[in-house]
């Protein structure tokens, strides 16, 4: 993959907007725009902050994997993924084990981005979640073939959130 590929890549998240109770993150030229206003059932306003706090965590991850897997560090050039997973500003520690965990690395696909090959665009949407331990977020990837989307779990410790682990769709 070229890096320009890569930065073509990054700048194209899209979103902007609330579609089916929830918050979608995504720059429109060059600021971020994240949505609110999604309510439950029984009328009472979400808690939206955390969960918009969770989306924004969950695309500065993603944009600092993508720019790690570009033009990583020329130590690491034998182990760009594993480098860019563990070095990663907005993970936890436990991420690489988790990932490990989940699998899909074993499949040949990268763990992070859930595929073989990079999407041409993703977008991060807000999940509203109610408990302040954990959050969720979802990053809807497009490829040329469709779409998948991918359920990325926070852990709120201490008292910041970060990515704790990528759970995959089932192939």
């Amino acid at each position: 993959m070229t890096f320009v590929r890569t930065v073509a890549l990054v700048t194209l998240l899209v979103g902007c907007g609330v579609k089916s109770g929830a918050a979608l993150v995504g720059p429109t030229s060059n600021e971020s725009s994240i949505s609110t206003g999604a309510s439950d059932q029984s009328g009472t306003e979400l808690s939206l902050e955390m969960s918009v706090e969770a989306a924004a965590i969950t695309q500065k991850f993603y944009e600092e994997y993508l720019t790690c897997m570009a033009d990583p560090p020329g130590m690491e050039a034998g182990n760009v993924g594993g480098h860019c997973q563990s070095h990663n500003s907005f993970a936890t520690t436990l991420l690489p084990a988790n990932l490990e965990i989940g699998g899909i690395s074993a499949a040949g696909a990268d763990p992070i981005t859930c595929a073989q090959s990079f999407p041409i665009s993703f977008r991060v949407v807000a999940v509203p979640f109610d408990d302040s331990t954990q959050a969720e977020s979802n990053v809807i990837e497009k490829f040329s073939m469709g779409e998948i989307t991918i359920k990325v779990k926070l852990t709120n410790s201490p008292g910041e959130l970060r990515v704790d682990n990528i759970i995959c769709p089932a192939p």
